[in-house]
């Protein structure tokens, strides 16, 4: 069998590998038979060996290949060739999980093998409105505890659509509340909220393609200490939420039931006025340039997490590049 993850929420299509690695862990002894790899990590010989496997007595195999996309051209072809094979795809031994650290683009190499060769596919979008709350309420419930709607409401104006950071702030709030519910009393006393008073001004900025105006509030918010991590939570709230306006403002119930903002406030669970400022917005992107911008936070968020770009110079990449 053969499983790719990816999308732009990086932390559940992590938490889904985890859980499939757990799983072949509580399974198998001693977890025999499980190998993982890396992108730049891979080598030709590192491929067959995992796949085929080295041992007479262990039958049952998991192998995960981390961030394909990042190999030479080479290893990326020779994956692909063990990947696609019948024999890997109908085999109930042995489980190839290929998680990607972003988006799969459409017509890339890995999803047109994907598409080809009927390989299951499973994608983790940004979540928002009532899925987002839904998300939270689930994940406290997975760390043993229940949380109340008003203190969801106060995370996701903290936090916005950034799992990662959801899940950190959740952890700690549950172990605060010490077996009662987590409250909104809770969240604002343990929360860091957006230190200034335009929080969402850079994200605005971002959303109209004012680079010029996107780079100084970037460069306030720094010297003013924000945390960059908050400043990426802000983004893809605000490129979320363009994404969601964009697709339901052209659905034609929208425009059959009224006028567009309230229909869409409450198709979408949205305020009012962060309705209004998207629609005034969406036709400065196309749905694809926004998808492509999600998955440039997406990455960029991960480069600052693994440390491999400094966070300021990580956020100052991305909003060139998006508002070009």
């Amino acid at each position: 069998m053969v499983i790719f993850l990816f999308g732009p929420d990086t932390f559940r299509s992590r938490e889904k590998l985890r859980r499939v690695v757990v799983q072949y862990q509580d399974k198998v002894p001693e977890a025999w038979g499980l190998a993982r790899f890396a992108g730049g990590e891979l080598t030709g010989v590192d491929i067959g060996v995992a796949l085929r496997g080295n041992s007479l007595f262990q039958r049952k195999r998991l192998v995960v290949f981390e961030r394909p996309d990042e190999s030479p051209a080479e290893i990326q072809a020779q994956l692909m060739a063990l990947l696609g094979s019948r024999e890997l795809i109908e085999s109930t031994d042995t489980v190839a999980v290929v998680w990607f650290s972003g988006s799969l683009q459409k017509g890339s190499d890995f999803a047109r093998l994907a598409a080809r060769k009927g390989i299951r596919v499973e994608s983790f979008e940004l979540l928002g409105g009532a899925p987002l709350k839904r998300w939270i309420g689930a994940y406290a419930r997975e760390l043993g505890a229940t949380i109340e709607a008003g203190a969801v409401a106060a995370l996701v104006a903290a936090c916005g659509a950034d799992t990662w950071r959801l899940a950190l702030e959740l952890e700690k709030l549950v172990s605060y509340a010490a077996g009662k519910a987590v409250s909104t009393a809770h969240v604002a006393a343990l929360v860091v909220q957006p230190a200034s008073p335009h929080a969402f001004a850079l994200a605005d900025a971002v959303a109209k393609r004012d680079r010029s105006r996107a780079l100084e509030l970037l460069h306030e918010h720094l010297e003013a200490g924000d945390s960059p991590q908050a400043l990426v939570g802000m983004m893809a709230y605000a490129l979320r939420t363009l994404v969601l306006v964009r697709a339901a403002s052209v659905e034609p119930a929208v425009h059959k039931s009224g006028p567009p903002t309230a229909m869409l406030v409450k198709t979408l669970d949205l305020h009012p006025f962060v309705v209004a400022k998207a629609l005034r917005h969406i036709e400065q992107f196309t749905q694809p340039e926004l998808r492509r911008a999600i998955q440039f936070l997406a990455d960029t968020d991960w480069r600052m997490k693994t440390g491999r770009l400094d966070p300021a110079l990580a956020l100052e990449r991305f909003v060139v590049a998006v508002t070009k």
